[in-house]
């Protein structure tokens, strides 16, 4: 199992920088080069007009939906920007850059339930406490010779934070990103990164908590977007 992907997934920032520039904290120029740093091409103009069309005129302009082992949304995707009832999610070749964009309108019943930030927070913060105990009471530990995890999990956490977030980001939402980015870093280290899959059950348990603080964080950012 390849745990990059239930952990970050690069909607994340695109849905902060793409609602930043729907309620106008973001230019333009800006969105594109953020765009260009997560998916290696800028956004279609057409394709942000149409977004435009689409979106809510009150209250947030998007959702982040991120599914996984425990959290059906309801979606075909497992992730995609939700803009009033359009999901929108990349479509990459084999270098991961986003050649199109699939747009697809969708009429069922979703199961997207809202988290606060100090929710999703403190969830996140007792499953993490939760795994490291249940980690230290088996007494396995990772062979030296695997690379050094400290240094492992900082590059991994500073790869996820590229290309950074708008200025206007409430500060409470950063904190939340980096909290989901260091345990993200964690779980990708020890797996995919030193090879060691003796913790699988450990982490999977984790990537859950990981997506709703995700989701959570540009709940809340939006929000407050559209509130300013």
């Amino acid at each position: 199992m390849d745990f990059r992907s239930p952990v970050y997934s690069p909607l994340q920032h695109a849905a902060v920088w793409l609602g930043g520039w729907l309620h106008g904290h973001v230019a333009f120029d800006d969105l594109s080069g953020a765009f260009i740093e997560l998916f290696g091409a800028a956004p279609d103009v057409e394709l942000v007009r149409e977004i435009r069309a689409v979106a809510p005129s009150e209250g947030p302009a998007l959702r982040l939906a991120l599914s996984g082992p425990g959290d059906p949304t309801g979606l075909v995707e497992k992730e995609a920007l939700l803009v009033g009832n359009v999901a929108l999610s990349p479509v990459t070749d084999e270098t991961g850059v986003a050649t199109a964009w699939n747009w697809r309108e969708h009429s069922g019943p979703l199961s997207l339930p809202y988290y606060s930030p100090g929710e999703a927070e403190s969830a996140l913060s007792e499953a993490t406490r939760e795994a490291a105990l249940m980690i230290e009471r088996s007494g396995v530990r990772i062979p030296v010779g695997r690379g050094n995890p400290r240094q492992l999990v900082r590059s991994l956490s500073d790869h996820y934070d590229v290309p950074g977030l708008p200025a206007s980001t409430p500060r409470r939402a950063v904190k939340l990103f980096a909290r989901a980015d260091s345990v993200a870093a964690i779980v990708e280290a020890v797996h995919n990164r030193l090879g060691d899959h003796t913790f699988d059950p450990q982490l999977i348990g984790l990537c859950r908590h990981i997506r709703r603080a995700r989701i959570a964080g540009v709940d809340y950012t939006l929000s407050e977007f559209s509130r300013a």
